[in-house]
């Protein structure tokens, strides 16, 4: 949808640093995304989470993402996920 795929995170020591899509003259500003895929080797590889696991991936993108300053925090999470994990934020 964004034309992100092939993209690749980074791990520093502050923690992962996003991909960004790049601003143009008519979308200025900046967006930093996160998502699993970027994490696959191959855009076909699923991903089964189960229980804890979902909660606590997603509270790594949260926490352990260096998102810098924010205006938004979207979050689009797959059906039957449980928002209270964000209590603990």
């Amino acid at each position: 949808m964004l034309g992100l795929e092939g993209r690749h995170i980074h791990q520093s020591s502050a923690g992962w640093i996003p991909v960004y899509l790049d601003s143009t003259a008519e979308t200025p500003g900046k967006l930093s995304c996160m998502s699993i895929g970027f994490l696959l080797r191959d855009r076909g590889d699923s991903v089964v989470w189960r229980g804890p696991k979902k909660g606590s991936m997603i509270g790594q993108f949260v926490e352990d993402v260096v998102w810098g300053e924010l205006d938004y925090l979207l979050i689009d999470t797959p059906p039957g996920i449980i928002l209270s994990i964000f209590k603990s934020f």
